[in-house]
C-alpha cells in the first residue's frame, strides 16, 4: 500500500491558490503627542499597489478612533449589547476621535465618505487604478486617544497607541472587506512596509513595531522637551506603539532576536518571568512553526480593557496574570507571543476565521504547557 507525505498532501490542496494575488502597501507616517490634550496629529503618505486583476474606482479605509467618537457606533451599541456600559456613562473627555482634514490621490484632491459606521470610509480615485499600478494616497489627521474602553487608549501619561492611522482595508478576490472596529472580533489588514516617526516627550520609554533607527539619547533630534524616535518595520500588515515614562525595561539579544520587556511600576515585582516566559515562546513556536522572522520583539504592561493581553506585529501588551498561584502570567504572554505565528505571519481574516488565528494558537498555548511541564501538569505554579 503505497503511503502519502502529509506535506505533499497539504501542497495539493494548496495548488489550486498558489496563483492567487495580494495586495501590498507601504506607509510613511510623522506624528506628534500631545500629553496634556491626549491627541496624535499625523501626516500620512502611503503607496498602494494594485495587485489583483480587477480595475479599482475607489478604496476604503478604516478610520478605527471614530469607534469612540459617541453611543451611536457599532462598538458602543454592541458593548451595551454585551452588558458593558462603561462607554455609555463615560465622560465625552474620556471619549476619542479621528478626524482626516485633507486628503490627496495622485497629487490631486480627495474626499472621504462615510460607511455605514464612522470606523470606514470610502476614497474616490481621481483616475481608475489598474491591475499592476500603484497610487500614492496622502493624509492629514487628528486623533484624540480615549481612556481605556477597548485596545486604544491611555492611562495618565501611559499610552497604547493601536487601530490608530486610517488603515486602508484588504482588497482580495472576496472584494473590498471595511470591517468596522467591533466590541469583540479582530482585524484583516495587508503586509507592507513602515517608517513611522514620532515626536514624544522626552522622558518618554517607547516600545513598537519593527526596528528603532534613531538613538533616544540623541539630542541633535529633539527640542527642549521632544525627542524624534524613528522606526521601520518590514513586511507586517500593522504598527503598533506604546509609551510611558516608567516602563522598567529589560532587554537581551535571544537567537538573534532583541528582545525587550518593558514592565509598569506596579507589576515589577512579579514580571521577574516575563523574559525567559518570551523566550520560551519563541523556542517552542519556532521549533514547531518555523523560526520568528523578524528582528525585534517587544513585551509592554499595559492597561488595554479588551482581555487580558493583544498581539501586534513585532511587539504584545499584556494587561493581566498572575505569576505566584497560577501559571496565569506566562500563559497570557505566551498566549500573545503566539499569535506573532497565527495572525502576524499568517493574516487571516480575523473576522470570517478567528479558528485560523485564536483556534490554532490555543491549541498550540495547551502544546506549550503540556511539553514544557509534562502532561500530567496543571494550571497551578508548585515551587
Amino acid at each position: 500500500m503505497k503511503h502519502f507525505s502529509p506535506a505533499l498532501l497539504f501542497l495539493c490542496l494548496l495548488a489550486p491558490r498558489l496563483s492567487a494575488w495580494q495586495q501590498r502597501v507601504d506607509y510613511k507616517i510623522e506624528a506628534r503627542l500631545d500629553t496634556v490634550s491626549h491627541e496624535l496629529t499625523a501626516d500620512q503618505r502611503l503607496r498602494y499597489w494594485n495587485n489583483s486583476p480587477d480595475t479599482l474606482s475607489f478604496v476604503w479605509f478604516h478610520l478605527y478612533p471614530n469607534a469612540f467618537r459617541d453611543e451611536r457606533t457599532r462598538f458602543a451599541r454592541e458593548a451595551e449589547g454585551f452588558h458593558d456600559y462603561r462607554f455609555r456613562l463615560s465622560r465625552e473627555a474620556e471619549r476619542g476621535l479621528m478626524e482626516v482634514s485633507s486628503a490627496n490621490a495622485g497629487g490631486q484632491p480627495c474626499f472621504l465618505t462615510p460607511g455605514d459606521d464612522p470606523t470606514t470610509a470610502r476614497l474616490d480615485l481621481p483616475s481608475p487604478l489598474a491591475p499592476g499600478d500603484s497610487v500614492d494616497i496622502g493624509m492629514y489627521f487628528r486623533v484624540k486617544i480615549p481612556g481605556f474602553f477597548s485596545r486604544l487608549g491611555h492611562e495618565g501619561s501611559h499610552y497604547e497607541v493601536s487601530q490608530w492611522y486610517p488603515k486602508i482595508a484588504v482588497y482580495d478576490r472576496k472584494g473590498w472587506h471595511p470591517l468596522g472596529y467591533h466590541y469583540l472580533g479582530e482585524f484583516y489588514g495587508d503586509f507592507g512596509d513602515f517608517q513611522v516617526g514620532l515626536w514624544l516627550p522626552r522622558n518618554m520609554v517607547v516600545g513598537a513595531t519593527g526596528v528603532e533607527v534613531t538613538d533616544p539619547n540623541d539630542t541633535t533630534a529633539a527640542s527642549d522637551s521632544l525627542s524624534y524616535r524613528l522606526f521601520t518595520a518590514t513586511d507586517v500588515h500593522d504598527f503598533a506603539w506604546c509609551a510611558d515614562p516608567k516602563y522598567i525595561e529589560t532587554s537581551e539579544i535571544h537567537r538573534g532576536v532583541a528582545l525587550r520587556v518593558l514592565a509598569l511600576p506596579k507589576d515589577s515585582s512579579r514580571w521577574g518571568n516575563v523574559m525567559q516566559y518570551a523566550k520560551d515562546a519563541l523556542d517552542y513556536y519556532g521549533k514547531w512553526y518555523g523560526r520568528y522572522p523578524y528582528p525585534t520583539l517587544t513585551v509592554c504592561g499595559g492597561y488595554l480593557a479588551a482581555g487580558g493581553g493583544m498581539e501586534y506585529p513585532n511587539m504584545v501588551i499584556v494587561s493581566s496574570g498572575e505569576d505566584r498561584l497560577t501559571r496565569g502570567l506566562e500563559m497570557v504572554v505566551v498566549h500573545e507571543i503566539g499569535h506573532q505565528w497565527f495572525y502576524g505571519m499568517l493574516a487571516n481574516n480575523e473576522m470570517d476565521q478567528p479558528w485560523m488565528d485564536e483556534g490554532f494558537n490555543s491549541f498550540s498555548e495547551e502544546r506549550y504547557f503540556e511539553e514544557k511541564y509534562g502532561p500530567e501538569a496543571d494550571y497551578l505554579a508548585h515551587p
